[in-house]
């Protein structure tokens, strides 16, 4: 459809991931479980299974392993026919080995030189970005890591974005194997400006922006961190100690974990963009996406695989009867609406 509108486009990379089954290591196990995933694609896929009209751009090869990737997205309702084709190159993948106490898990990656590092600006499908053509444009700084060429494109992307109106999100999403603190920094701090909203792990900030940082309170962390993006919503994640929000008016607000039995941690961050992603973020729903996003990660976390597996009915099942509800805001264990400050 040619002038199909989109909830929600995004730009990135999908891997495949090999797994050895039954918690056997990658230096003893004669196969591997495959599935597919990565950060813009597991957002899509979220929103999609959600009813969200959404498509991925991106580049693939044109062969067996690119058709599992685009097979895989349709299944999840994924709009898949604007990613640039790209012959030969090869598929990026990464194995993972699930960690049991005192083993810790690890990641090795196969990425380098991929089909998508080999991206160009004159690979996006301009068409897409023009008025009214979609409500978000979402990507990450996972993206922006993987190649030059791969960082003009994004920031292409971003450029066509604002002029057409679109409003723009980024999950900074910090990955050590692709660069270095500095110079991610370096790439992401001119990029702040131009976002409506920025997700963003409290240990990036630590990594990347130690200036900002306050090993003492969390809520400095962010309003100092605010600088650098004073026009967009902040939503700072914390792992066990919940998440975080703030407005571009100083509002902050707050979520405190959700207690759940983790069956695998790969992937559990994922939930909170799509959450914050949606359609009507930017009205006065900042509590209840802030406590949301935190369910549904630690939802996530109780099933196997990358992609997200919640329906809107499971979805709904994640939260408190409410009896518990109301006992959990009693207790000050939901949402707080700390108090407004100006930003400091």
């Amino acid at each position: 459809m040619v002038n199909q509108v989109y909830d929600i486009i995004a730009l990135g990379e999908t891997l495949l991931r090999l797994t050895p089954p039954h918690l056997e290591r990658l230096d003893q196990s004669a196969g591997f479980d495959v599935q597919v995933g990565g950060c813009e694609s597991n957002t899509l896929s979220a929103m999609a299974r959600l009813g969200l009209n959404c498509a991925w751009l991106s580049r693939l090869p044109e062969n067996a392993l690119g058709d599992r990737v685009r097979q895989v997205l349709r299944q999840h309702n994924v709009d898949v026919q604007h990613v640039s084709p790209g012959g030969d190159d090869r598929l990026g993948l990464y194995f993972y080995e699930p960690g049991r106490a005192p083993h810790r898990s690890q990641v090795i990656y196969d990425r380098a030189d991929s089909v998508m590092a080999r991206m160009q600006p004159s690979d996006l499908p301009t068409e897409l970005f023009q008025p009214g053509r979609a409500r978000l444009f979402h990507t990450s700084g996972i993206t922006l890591g993987l190649s030059a060429s791969v960082s003009d494109t994004v920031q292409q992307a971003l450029q066509l974005a604002r002029e057409a109106g679109i409003p723009c999100s980024l999950d900074v999403n910090y990955r050590q194997r692709l660069w270095s603190p500095q110079r991610a920094r370096l790439c992401l701090e001119p990029l702040l400006g131009q976002l409506e909203l920025l997700l963003v792990a409290e240990r990036d900030i630590e990594k990347l922006w130690p200036d900002a940082w306050d090993a003492h309170s969390h809520e400095q962390t962010l309003r100092r961190f605010q600088r650098w993006a004073p026009n967009c919503v902040l939503v700072m994640t914390r792992g066990s100690a919940g998440a975080a929000l703030l407005t571009p008016s100083g509002e902050l607000y707050q979520a405190d974990a959700f207690s759940a039995q983790e069956v695998e941690r790969l992937g559990a961050v994922m939930p909170l963009p799509p959450v914050f992603s949606a359609p009507g973020w930017r009205e006065n729903l900042m509590p209840k996406r802030c406590a949301r996003g935190r369910r549904w990660r630690h939802s996530n976390m109780q099933r196997r695989g990358i992609l997200p597996g919640l329906t809107a009915v499971s979805w709904i099942a994640c939260w408190p009867t409410p009896q518990r509800r109301g006992c959990v805001a009693s207790q000050g264990g939901g949402i707080k609406r700390l108090h407004d400050r100006p930003v400091t």
